[in-house]
C-alpha cells in the first residue's frame, strides 16, 4: 500500500520481520524485500531478495527500512573506518549511493581534516559507526577527532547510533562478491 505519493523509489530495501513483532530493531528479520517498480500512488512491486526457508515470508508480516520513512527523507550521519565489503578499504561513498537510493540523505561525514563536514541535528536518525581509525589508517588522528567529536554530539542530541553491520543487516544488503581470493 505505498508508492509515488509516499516518496517510494524502485531500489529501496526492506527487513521483513514477523507480524507478531511490535519493535523492528529489535525484531528478527525473516528475509528482505526490494521494491522494483513503482505500479501507482499507492502500490508497488517488489522481489525477494533474502529468505530463511525455515521461516518463510507470510501475509501479515511488517517491514522497516532504517533508511526510508513514508514521505520524508531520512537523516543520517557517518563515522570511522566503513568497509561495507571486508576489503580492508573505505567505501564511504558507496554507502552513500545506497542511502540515497533509498530515499535518504547524509547529514555529517568526517572531512580530511578532522572537522565535521555537515551538521547532526536533532532530525538526524542514526550516526553509522564504522571501524574506529586505527593508527595504520591515513589521516588516523583526524578521523579519530571527527569520531570523538560525532558520537558526543549524537549523545547531546539523542540521535540513535549503530553499528555499520547492523545498518547492513536492516537494510538487507549483502557484499556483491564477484571474485574469489585464492591461496598461495
Amino acid at each position: 500500500n505505498i508508492g509515488e505519493a509516499d516518496a517510494l523509489r524502485p531500489q529501496v530495501t526492506f527487513s521483513v520481520y514477523s507480524g507478531d513483532e511490535a519493535d523492528a530493531l529489535k525484531a528478527d528479520t525473516k528475509g528482505s524485500i526490494e521494491v522494483t517498480k513503482i505500479l501507482s500512488p499507492h502500490l508497488a512491486e517488489a522481489r525477494i531478495t533474502n529468505d530463511i526457508p525455515t521461516r518463510p515470508l507470510m501475509e501479515g508480516d511488517k517491514i522497516y527500512s532504517q533508511v526510508w520513512n513514508r514521505g520524508r527523507q531520512v537523516g543520517f550521519a557517518l563515522a570511522g573506518i566503513l568497509d561495507m565489503d571486508g576489503d580492508d578499504k573505505t567505501d564511504i561513498e558507496e554507502l552513500k549511493t545506497v542511502i540515497a537510493l533509498n530515499n535518504g540523505k547524509v547529514d555529517a561525514q568526517p572531512a580530511e581534516n578532522g572537522e565535521v563536514a555537515g551538521e547532526m541535528t536533532v532530525d538526524t536518525r542514526y550516526l553509522i559507526l564504522g571501524k574506529f581509525p586505527e593508527t595504520s589508517v591515513a589521516n588516523a588522528e583526524n578521523q579519530r577527532i571527527a569520531w570523538e567529536s560525532m558520537t558526543e554530539a549524537a549523545d547531546r542530541l539523542g540521535i540513535e547510533t549503530i553499528t555499520l553491520d547492523e545498518f547492513l543487516n536492516l537494510m538487507g544488503w549483502k557484499a556483491d562478491r564477484r571474485t574469489v581470493t585464492l591461496g598461495p
